[in-house]
């Protein structure tokens, strides 16, 4: 494994390995941006191609290219080194998971999921047929970049044309059929394509490889014993595709949103579509059904506040109170948002309709427990025992599953208020109400994300030295005689002036790099001398911060003597408080040439 970490960071350069994700601004030898781990107008995260590291000095977090993909992504070390291989071109050296025979087949289903998005995608944009439904996508309001952005496609009206072609590109009947693909029964010639007739939209993973397709009937409808067909087909479960672990979207929204911290959720694939056409581009779809575990485990990578937009008809159904619910009980902040509009059922519609100013809904959103309280005291009479006995069976599963006591408190407040009950009451009748909101066990182990390094920072002086150190190694020996002063990370690279070296890749590496961006921010158009004035300038400061801090430990000892009533050692203390003072004067009275 270490070999592919080395030859993927000897083939990828880490600007252009973060520039994939951020819009970097040259500074200097580095680069700069808005840092995407925390919200900040002016940018204070750098990337040092001479160190291959980043650094943010608002947040603190830092590391090398795979710890940013890890950080950014919200994957674990493996996943982020499989993104970087791919990237780099190096194949993989897994020695733990998947056997190579499991790993083949696996490849082998991706391999054909993908040539099939491909097949799909010729026969939409050069098919006679395939022209009629670009242009019914067209009509319902999709631009062709967005068409191509999004991959989708169109399945002939034939039963064999998919299969036939993957067989002619040399994949058997078993993958074709694994893949989701195509159905055989119990002979091998009755192989024939699932998707027939169909509008295709290709379903991805986090990393934008093709897992599976949902397909619209659209045209000339094929029939299966005198039985038209469904109007959705979904791939079936495969070992690259599982619905309750796929969000429809999601490898192209995570960034907007780990950028805006909050995901909208939506109904259907059409919706997300244009959802993100209109400029809204945090936005997922469950393709129909609730939310799972798994689900929520993948958007808590990249934010725990989630927006859930209902279809006009959808809006009470049970599952997407259960779904609610469980995202709650996973500590995520929902908000639902509600379309007004009598004519749009869906996103899809009020896109089309309205254009951008769907984003202006979205921002309408409110929580989860002020949607249902709304909802519950329009169908039940709160003046009525039976009225408010149904507000509170309806509303108790919710607010139990809320993370916050404080956010349970101000609605058994709210309940208590409109029932014209005691809270105590209100609460006990909360804590006592059946549950209707069964929520699967959650705690299902899984590879968690390492994080980018978040280590204590080095205080400004400490900073300072160390890129003075990057910049001109040769002021290291004259910091010997004050590494009692230093930081003891500091004193190590005092004591191995190797650790400045690029090679370097022990313990206090993060720190170097660290200094190396430091190094151009502080010290770029300073000459040698200047650069010996600015490490006179901060050693000095050492000195006076170690003064002080002895000189108030004797203030301590006067104030004991005085009570005391000591005259002696009063007077012992006066003196070396006055000696402190004379030599803070001296100390201060030391400035940089370079500074006014």
């Amino acid at each position: 494994m270490s070999d592919t970490v080395e030859q993927v960071k000897a083939r990828l350069d880490i600007a252009e390995v973060i520039s994939g994700y951020l819009k970097l601004q040259k500074a200097g030898a580095n680069y700069k941006a808005r840092c995407p781990f925390h919200n900040e107008k002016t940018p204070s995260f750098h990337v040092s191609p001479q160190r291959q590291s980043w650094h943010c000095f608002g947040c603190n977090k830092g590391g090398d290219m795979l710890s940013f993909v890890q950080e950014i992504e919200g994957i674990d070390f493996i996943e982020a080194l499989r993104i970087l291989a791919t990237k780099a071109n190096v194949p993989m050296d897994e020695r733990r998971g998947a056997s190579s025979p499991e790993r083949s087949h696996r490849q082998a289903l991706l391999a054909v999921a993908d040539l099939s998005a491909k097949f799909f995608e010729t026969q939409l944009w050069q098919s006679t047929a395939g022209k009629r439904a670009l242009e019914y996508l067209r009509e319902r309001g999709l631009t062709d970049d967005t068409i191509r952005a999004w991959r989708l496609g169109w399945a002939p009206n034939d039963w064999r044309a998919l299969s036939g072609f993957l067989q002619k590109q040399g994949y058997p009947a078993e993958h074709i059929v694994g893949a989701g693909m195509a159905i055989q029964k119990n002979r091998p010639e009755s192989l024939y394509d699932r998707f027939r007739s169909r509008i295709m939209f290709p379903i991805c993973d986090v990393n934008g490889q093709v897992v599976g397709f949902t397909g619209r009937v659209f045209g000339a409808e094929v029939a299966v014993d005198g039985e038209p067909l469904a109007k959705y087909v979904n791939t079936p479960q495969t070992d690259v595709y599982d619905k309750g672990r796929i969000l429809f979207g999601l490898d192209k929204a995570r960034i907007a949103m780990r950028t805006r911290d909050a995901a909208l959720l939506v109904e259907g694939n059409m919706d997300a579509i244009l959802s993100w056409q209109a400029g809204v581009q945090h936005v997922v779809a469950t393709s129909g059904t609730a939310l799972t575990p798994h689900q929520l485990k993948l958007l808590s990578r990249y934010t725990m506040n989630a927006d859930v937009c209902f279809d006009a008809d959808t809006a009470g159904k049970a599952a997407t109170r259960r779904g609610i619910a469980l995202a709650l009980a996973q500590n995520f902040s929902v908000r639902i948002l509600t379309i007004r509009d009598p004519e749009c059922k869906d996103p899809a519609d009020y896109v089309r309709k309205h254009g951008a100013g769907w984003g202006d809904v979205v921002a309408t959103a409110v929580p989860a427990l002020q949607y249902y309280y709304n909802e519950a005291v329009a169908a039940f009479d709160p003046s009525s025992v039976r009225g408010k006995k149904a507000i509170v069976t309806s509303l108790a599963p919710l607010i139990r599953r809320l993370p916050s006591r404080v956010e349970q408190g101000h609605w058994v407040g709210q309940l208590a208020t409109l029932l014209r009950a005691s809270q105590a009451a209100v609460e006990a009748d909360v804590a006592a109400a059946p549950d209707d909101l069964s929520v699967p066990d959650q705690h299902e182990e899984s590879p968690q994300a390492a994080p980018a390094q978040n280590l204590q920072p080095l205080d400004t002086t400490g900073q300072e030295l160390l890129a003075l150190f990057v910049r001109m190694p040769r002021l290291v020996p004259q910091a010997t005689e004050i590494a009692d002063l230093l930081d003891p990370r500091v004193s190590a690279v005092v004591a191995d002036p190797t650790m400045l070296d690029t090679t370097y890749q022990g313990e206090h590496r993060h720190l170097i790099d660290v200094a190396v961006i430091r190094s151009d921010q502080l010290w770029q158009h300073y000459n040698e001398q200047q650069l010996q004035e600015e490490f006179n300038v901060l050693v000095n400061r050492l000195r006076e911060r170690r003064i002080r801090e002895r000189r108030a430990d004797v203030e301590r000892d006067i104030r004991q003597a005085e009570a005391a009533k000591d005259g002696p050692r009063l007077q012992e203390l006066l003196a070396t408080f006055q000696q402190y003072t004379a030599e803070l004067h001296r100390l201060q009275s030391i400035r940089s040439p370079n500074t006014t």
